[in-house]
């Protein structure tokens, strides 16, 4: 069916052994849900096209709830030992958190909801809060590894001043 509608040759088409296509690597129901024509030439091609690949991802994300111009995680600091639940939904107010000895560092309401993140342990853990949009990046890849990794890579492109925007569709 997404070959018919796409008009691909079956023969083609190469995916991951679980059945993941293209640079973004979406499962056949997410490219008919998310996948875009980003430079409008008339086909969506996510083997060759980095365009369309890489506005389909900016179309999932926009999708899942993603916050343009937003905060995705702020680095913290602790008191004492707060417990790091492991889970990856902001549900607890930056306020609460405040009161459970984890402080965000940036400029963001207390009213903002959190998840507390530890990488690491002792004296080498970085202490996180993860807020909306990290949570729309594990909605691509639900581990909260993979959304650290995407930030820092981020965080890092644009210290390079390698940063390009675009507006999502």
């Amino acid at each position: 069916m997404l070959a018919q509608a796409q008009k691909l040759n079956v023969a083609d088409i190469r995916s991951s052994y679980a059945g993941a296509l293209g640079m973004p690597q979406f499962m056949p129901s997410s490219w008919q849900k998310y996948a875009v024509d980003g430079d409008e030439d008339g086909h969506i091609d996510l083997w060759q096209n980095p365009s369309d690949a890489i506005a389909s991802v900016a179309h999932f994300l926009v999708r899942h709830g993603w916050q343009s111009g937003r905060p995705v995680a702020l680095k913290a600091t602790v008191d004492g030992t707060p417990d790091a639940t492991g889970g990856i939904k902001p549900d607890t107010s930056l306020a609460e958190l405040r009161e459970q000895g984890v402080r965000a560092l940036g400029d963001v309401p207390g009213s903002e909801l959190g998840v507390f993140l530890r990488y690491g342990e002792g004296d080498k853990a970085e202490y996180w809060v993860g807020l909306q949009n990290f949570y729309v990046i594990t909605r691509y890849n639900r581990s909260s590894f993979y959304a650290m990794s995407v930030v820092q890579l981020a965080e890092a492109l644009e210290h390079a001043g390698l940063v390009v925007t675009a507006a999502a569709p």
